[in-house]
């Protein structure tokens, strides 16, 4: 049974289709790449609703009478170990238990192959998985393992693995091609993979000298149109008996440039205050929230080095910038040399701090760009 929902604007996850915005376009093509057996890449800057989308998509899926799904997050994991350990954990929590709730003879097989014994936080109930007496297996037999099982399921299984450019940073050298080999061993797996660095999940799809080179079908997230959005907000307002006007839901979109995430966060203020929104009273919020993130974006002053504070600032001003480098771009901002705004550039990149996209740069984190503009 499915939890009442206080505020119909989601701000974490997946609820159910009612709280889920548009998108049709892209769960179709998900679904017409993976009936025609093509493995997928999904990927967009953080906060579009990359997540929740796959989410959506398979809980549709998991309906079915011929599929079933699993769902896992690398964004915690560090190396191989970690990487196989959250997908066990995922396998487990799919597919462990009997319907009787105990542990499943094919899941205990798994562990034994995977070299794992189970046990359970007395306090919170989690799984924990630890060596048994036989020892490691490398990230390719446990993978082999997990898939050798996975393909012996009578169903279609899909497998969805978010955050997947933290494969690219494994303290292993050869992670993107132990995954690579993962998916060509097992024709019979479905796999959706996607990322919200979207520079590194690029590369390692499109570069020739990489192990997925065009291995996958490339599938891009934008921002809702307003012309779904508009439509959707004014619904839950109005399933609330309360109105919400063109102009406040403009402000929302423009302020936000259509990420997701910060036009749920108004919405969910805005309707959270029990009465219909004003223009004065979105305003109220927004101060609201960049004053809420003030302590942590003013730490960020005393962390980064000078010149890159600088660069954040400036970009910030002009919200998208084609010529960083530009000598009216660099005198307009006292920012000096260009070649030190240059490096200043690379780091920031580095440290997903800036973005690029068609042709211009931009403060990632929309609401520290937000809060940059009212300091400069």
């Amino acid at each position: 049974m499915e939890k009442e929902v206080k505020n119909p604007f989601i701000l974490g996850g997946y609820h159910s289709a009612d709280y889920f915005c548009d998108r049709e376009s892209k769960l179709a093509a998900l679904n017409n790449h993976l009936h025609n057996e093509r493995n997928v890449v999904l990927f967009s800057w953080r906060r579009l609703g990359k997540s929740a989308l796959i989410k959506r998509f398979l809980s549709e899926k998991e309906k079915s009478a011929k599929i079933e799904v699993i769902y896992i997050d690398l964004l915690a994991s560090r190396n191989m170990d970690q990487a196989v350990e959250l997908i066990v954990e995922a396998v487990f929590k799919r597919f462990g238990r009997s319907e009787e709730k105990s542990i499943s003879d094919s899941f205990s097989s798994l562990m034994q192959a995977l070299g794992l014994s189970l046990s359970f936080d007395p306090h919170s109930g989690h799984p924990n998985f630890t060596l048994g007496l036989s020892g490691k297996k490398s990230g390719e037999q446990s993978l082999r393992s997990i898939g050798e099982f996975l393909s012996n399921r009578k169903k279609q299984v899909v497998i969805a693995i978010d955050e997947f450019q933290q494969v690219s940073r494994y303290t292993e050298q050869n992670g993107e091609a132990v995954f690579r080999s993962f998916m060509q061993e097992f024709p019979t797996l479905r796999f959706i993979f996607s990322g919200s660095h979207r520079k590194l999940m690029t590369a390692m799809f499109s570069d020739s000298n990489r192990p997925f080179y065009k291995s996958c079908s490339m599938l891009a997230l934008g921002p809702i149109p307003r012309t779904s959005y508009f439509p959707f907000i004014k619904r839950h307002f109005n399933e609330d008996g309360r109105e919400i006007g063109d102009d406040i839901l403009k402000r929302v979109y423009y302020w936000s440039e259509g990420q997701t995430y910060s036009i749920q966060l108004l919405c969910n203020r805005l309707f959270g205050l029990g009465r219909e929104p004003s223009m004065e009273s979105l305003e109220e919020l927004i101060n609201e929230i960049l004053e809420e993130e003030s302590p942590v974006f003013s730490n960020y002053f005393h962390l980064l080095p000078k010149m890159q504070w600088k660069v954040l600032k400036a970009i910030a001003k002009e919200r998208r910038v084609e010529n960083p480098l530009a000598k009216n771009f660099l005198r307009s901002h006292e920012l000096g040399a260009a070649s030190s705004v240059s490096t200043a550039i690379k780091s920031l990149e580095e440290k997903e701090m800036l973005a690029w996209e068609e042709g211009k740069y931009f403060v990632h984190d929309l609401i520290f760009s937000r809060w940059l503009e009212r300091r400069i």
